[in-house]
């Protein structure tokens, strides 16, 4: 019995510093974490494609190898060369919404593929190169300022090599990279086996650096008129669609075709087709009539990255903010880049946009950046 006793006495005192060092923890205060440009950036753009992910989802299921188009012609030939072997790589260039990425996903698909999207450092990316090195084919799709980074840069001169060449990567670093994934260590040089396809929304071909890229591949620029652009979407529009008919997909693009014009035609994409047939399909389920056509209009207006970027500069609360911050704050807004915030912002000044005078701005806004000037 006095055994039993000092057992559960020595069970008491156990208890009592247990709920000690747990109240210790509870009040312990949480050490306080700086983020950071690249962070905040990276968080916006997620919280973006998160919200257009069942529109991407759609976008999967469009036939794109099916669509007839002379504005294909030269990224598809392009493509097929990378596919086939016969080249290393390819950069695709164009403006967002015009079908690059799934038609391009679409003729890699039967090939063992890996594919980067987003936002990667560059000792990320070299790691992402070295695990997937006997791949067949590396897809790097619209990564945030991926091509702006002078180490990334200089992996690709080594990754665009001549075929016949060894195409050896190569980072020094004084300590030891380790993959974040695994906890193996990367080896700072290996060879690369696997082409590398690119699509970016823009590239600065005024950068020595992305010349010199250029100058070992071949770069297509594709160019999708507004007139092509909606031949295209009455081809989409011809395909099944669920919970949409055939006459009520017509009947959205007949009104998109209508309300959009050379002016907004910037705006004008694959995208827009199928975020307005979803407000056809929330009107008819919810029986709000043409409600629809008024969010399509909104969506057209709001989509214009002159009049966001405008809107963000005028606007007295974020007058006090950093440059950095007002990025931010488009990227939530609109889901498009920081390069399109600064193109914007470029034909807005050239257009003789006069930055507001607030006395805050003078140490933000009203500092036109170096990309600006670019």
């Amino acid at each position: 019995m006095a055994k039993k006793e000092k057992v559960d006495e020595q069970i008491d005192r156990d208890a009592s510093v247990d709920e000690g060092q747990i109240a210790d923890d509870e009040t312990e205060e949480p050490k306080e974490h700086k983020v950071t440009r690249e962070e905040l950036e990276h968080l916006a753009m997620e919280k973006a494609k998160a919200e257009g992910q069942k529109i991407i989802d759609a976008m999967k299921k469009v036939q794109y190898q099916a669509l007839r188009s002379d504005c294909y012609a030269d990224m598809d030939t392009e493509i097929e060369m990378v596919v086939d072997g016969d080249s290393v790589g390819c950069i695709i260039e164009g403006r967002g919404g015009i079908g690059k990425t799934f038609r391009t996903w679409n003729a890699c698909k039967e090939l063992n593929t890996a594919i980067l999207n987003s936002f990667v450092t560059p000792q990320g990316f070299f790691i992402f190169l070295y695990k997937h090195k006997d791949d067949d084919i590396i897809l790097v799709d619209d990564c945030a300022g991926f091509m702006n980074s002078d180490k990334i840069q200089a992996f690709l001169k080594q990754a665009f090599e001549d075929k016949h060449s060894d195409r050896n990567i190569m980072y020094v670093t004084p300590k030891p990279i380790k993959d974040p994934e695994t906890g193996d260590y990367v080896p700072y040089a290996f060879t690369l086996h696997a082409r590398i396809i690119i699509i970016t929304n823009q590239l600065n071909r005024k950068s020595p650096h992305v010349q010199a890229i250029l100058t070992r591949i071949t770069p297509v620029e594709v160019n999708v008129p507004r007139k092509e652009l909606l031949k295209l979407m009455h081809q989409i529009a011809e395909q099944n669609y669920e919970d949409i008919t055939l006459d009520e997909r017509r009947e959205v693009l007949n009104w998109l075709e209508t309300k959009s014009d050379e002016s907004n035609s910037e705006n004008l994409n694959i995208r827009t087709l199928f975020k307005w047939y979803g407000y056809k399909i929330n009107s008819r389920r919810h029986n709000k009539g043409d409600f629809w056509k008024m969010k399509c209009l909104n969506m057209l207006k709001k989509e214009n990255a002159e009049i966001i970027v405008q809107a963000i500069l005028e606007d007295k609360d974020l007058a006090s903010l950093s440059e950095d911050d007002r990025i931010v704050a488009f990227i939530e807004k609109t889901g498009k880049s920081r390069a399109t915030y600064f193109r914007a912002k470029k034909r807005l000044i050239k257009g003789g946009f006069k930055m507001p005078k607030f006395d805050e701005v003078q140490n933000g806004a009203e500092k036109v950046s170096e990309e600006t000037k670019a």
